[in-house]
């Protein structure tokens, strides 16, 4: 609630373009959790600024700015061209996982992950979109992992190889627990995407046999083995199920949204493994 985190720091201090933050709430009725942060994120950088306009006083504002809709206590990013409106029902989070069992539920306050994210749609100079990729019985990315990729402005697409190319504007593909191989023609496409300097996210099912992706992923390094890995010491696997892994979570970029005290579990985790020389402008 008090302080900005290193990431948010991080944006507001590269900014090198002026944004401009109007709050849609009425005088008097505030939201200070609100205010206090807008203040940090004009606090950090001389390109943030905001002001209050009260939806009595000015009506008609909110649609001068397409932000027709937004509610009471939201939140209008302006810069350049770029507008982005974060509502006031997007600045706190609701749990009720819990509701039918103790009637209660808890709320949190999202409001710097959203205004981060909108700082960094208003000005980010190319806004990214990823593909997933469909038409070999493929998973379905869930709801929070969606909206964490809207949250980190990434456009998420579906894409069936066989009905076209791979566009030019794919920042990376996404292969989410196939339950099908992928048939020739799918594999050229992804090798001359790969060959080109694409990107590949490739989530895979230890029980599913795709003898042609795995040759495909082998020509750049990377390889899976089959089975499941079965972990033998009790300290690193959830009581009772040694195939439901607890792995040490080490420093690194890849966990670096990590708090204190959370875990990492990896249940039906399949074995990979990377070639001591790697193509040349590969990496995995």
């Amino acid at each position: 609630l008090y302080t900005l985190t290193d990431t948010s720091k991080q944006i507001l201090a590269a900014l090198e373009q002026d944004v401009q933050v109007y709050y849609l709430a009425q005088t008097g009725s505030e939201d200070a959790n609100v205010t206090a942060l807008l203040e940090q994120y004009a606090g950090e950088s001389r390109h943030i600024s905001w002001q209050q306009k009260d939806p009595a006083i000015y009506p008609t504002f909110a649609r001068q700015h397409n932000a027709q809709g937004a509610s009471d206590g939201s939140l209008i990013f302006e810069s350049g061209s770029r507008t982005k409106v974060v509502d006031a029902s997007e600045l706190y989070l609701y749990d009720y996982s819990s509701y039918y069992t103790t009637g209660s539920y808890s709320v949190s306050f999202d409001g710097e992950n959203q205004m981060t994210s909108a700082v960094q749609y208003v000005t980010a100079a190319q806004l990214p979109t990823v593909y997933q990729l469909t038409g070999h019985g493929e998973a379905e990315l869930s709801g929070s992992l969606q909206s964490a990729l809207g949250l980190q402005n990434i456009q998420l697409s579906t894409l069936n190889l066989l009905s076209g190319e791979i566009p030019e504007d794919a920042a990376a593909l996404v292969l989410y627990g196939p339950s099908s191989d992928f048939a020739a023609e799918d594999i050229d496409r992804l090798r001359a995407y790969l060959d080109g300097g694409g990107s590949l996210l490739v989530c895979t099912d230890p029980a599913t046999s795709t003898p042609n992706l795995n040759a495909l992923l082998a020509e750049y390094g990377l390889s899976s083995v089959e089975g499941l890995v079965i972990e033998g010491d009790a300290n690193y696997h959830q009581r009772g199920y040694d195939y439901y892994l607890l792995p040490t979570v080490n420093t690194h970029e890849a966990t670096s949204g990590l708090g204190q005290g959370l875990y990492v579990l990896a249940p039906w985790a399949q074995g990979l493994q990377t070639a001591e020389e790697l193509p040349e402008g590969v990496s995995v």
